[in-house]
């Protein structure tokens, strides 16, 4: 079942303020309806990461990469170490990385079903590992 919309934003602002409290020192986090943007720098450069929730958290969040605009950047624009390739059946670019939709739909990781990471894996979690991988540095 789909939550809200309202009720939706509001979960997802609530796990964007615990991940901004997690991770204050290396990103901003906006939760805008269903998705939240993760503003932080890395290798030099400004990266916003979007996390979106469109029937969070029945399903995982999906992981992009967005330009100023809003718009989803191709694979070879991602932060080097982050993507993994072109997902085979989303046909976007992909990060291989429990808790989040592209994961989970990935042909290989049938057996690993969200239900049994939905409570351990919130957004602050995605985030913090993603972070992690982008060698995002203190603001």
């Amino acid at each position: 079942m789909t939550l809200h919309p309202a009720v939706l934003a509001d979960l997802l602002a609530q796990e964007a303020d615990v991940a901004q409290q997690r991770h204050e020192r290396l990103a901003t986090f906006e939760a805008v309806g269903s998705y939240v943007d993760v503003r932080f720098q890395a290798q030099e450069r400004q990266w916003t990461l979007r996390l979106a929730g469109d029937d969070y958290d029945r399903l995982p969040l999906s992981v992009s990469f967005v330009d100023p605009a809003g718009q989803p950047l191709p694979l070879e624009q991602w932060p080097p170490g982050v993507p993994h390739s072109v997902h085979p059946v989303l046909h976007r670019p992909w990060i291989c990385l429990r808790g989040t939709l592209e994961y989970h739909q990935w042909p290989g990781h049938t057996s690993d079903s969200w239900d049994m990471s939905r409570s351990d894996l919130r957004l602050a979690d995605v985030a913090g590992h993603i972070l992690e991988r982008a060698q995002a540095v203190r603001c």
